[in-house]
């Protein structure tokens, strides 16, 4: 079977690299699974629309609205996590102790 991980993320080694380089790969990450949630959410718009509010199956629409919402509040979460400690690495860079 095939993985799905990028090779780039997949062959690194736990642990090895810079800072910096967990850094690139984070943002990285956080953008490959943003992009599947925003198609998954704009079909769920698309089947809310579709649909009226009493169809039995708008309930579960809105389940994977909700579902998709709180995927992208844990990314955000990542990335502002990921922006600090990009920030981190910018403030104690050898340059700026000089």
């Amino acid at each position: 079977m095939k993985s799905d991980v990028r090779p780039d993320v997949a062959e690194s080694s736990p642990g090895g690299g810079t800072h910096r380089e967990m850094v690139r790969r984070s943002r990285v990450l956080c953008h490959d699974l943003n992009q599947p949630m925003q198609a998954i959410s704009g079909y769920a718009d698309l089947l809310a629309i579709g649909i009226p509010s009493d169809h039995p199956q708008y309930p579960k629409v809105e389940k994977i609205r909700e579902a998709v919402k709180q995927a992208n509040e844990i990314i955000g979460e990542l990335a502002t996590l990921i922006r600090s400690q990009d920030s981190d690495e910018v403030e104690t860079s050898p340059s700026d102790r000089l």
